[in-house]
């Protein structure tokens, strides 16, 4: 499982060039106290830091990994697990770390809005988990077409929901608004069942899915 890691790890060294310059704009805007992107930046960062883990399934396919697989002991269960957890962990940290330092540059550090404000994060996390499923099912290049029709879908179902069952939402924004620590645990707890549900359908597709 280390060296798993170690590997997804060397990889996303060589792509996070292109979150350097998120970085400094986001460290400028800090500097001066412009919360309106800021804050924007602060869940850019993360979404782009957990593409770039799902997109190491890119450089698998192009690399001989495929064919290291074959002879080396290590069982496709351990690969999807690390798989995951290297996703959500990186994710989430990268959340914690730039929110706390743009509350140490902006002079308003809030770890109860820190804690709060990852809600935001958890849906990013969502995404990203459908994303990195759909990818070890069917390789990275085409599940760029599922994606696709993935958030197509999500957006159908949010605006049919509002349109025909206009209090659940209203409901779910209530229980936001007046019991935030409570609706944060609740969805904390459906996404990580979404995260197991997501390693086992990984593992079923791809159990007998040839490297």
């Amino acid at each position: 499982m280390k060296g798993l890691i170690l590997k997804d790890l060397y990889y996303i060294k060589n792509n996070l060039k292109i979150l350097i310059p998120f970085t400094i704009l986001w460290g400028v805007l800090s500097l001066k106290q412009d919360s309106s992107f800021t804050g924007v930046i602060e869940f850019m960062l993360p979404f782009l830091v957990g593409m770039n883990i799902v997109s190491t399934t890119l450089e698998e396919e192009r690399g001989s990994w495929k064919k290291y697989f074959k002879i080396s002991p290590i069982s496709r269960k351990n690969i999807i697990v690390e798989k995951y957890l290297v996703l959500n962990i990186l994710t989430l940290l990268t959340y914690f770390v730039t929110s706390f330092v743009f509350g140490v540059l902006s002079k308003s550090l809030n770890f109860n809005n820190i804690f709060l404000g990852s809600k935001s994060t958890i849906i990013i996390l969502f995404m990203l988990n459908y994303y990195l499923t759909i990818t070890l099912i069917v390789g990275f290049r085409k599940s760029q077409v599922y994606l696709f029709s993935g958030v197509i879908v999500i957006f159908a179902l949010y605006f049919g929901i509002k349109e025909i069952f206009p209090n659940i939402l209203s409901s779910i924004n209530i229980l936001i608004e007046n019991k935030p620590y409570l609706s944060l645990v609740v969805a904390t707890i459906i996404f990580i069942i979404y995260m197991l549900a997501s390693m086992v359908l990984s593992y079923i597709f791809t159990k007998n899915k040839e490297y």
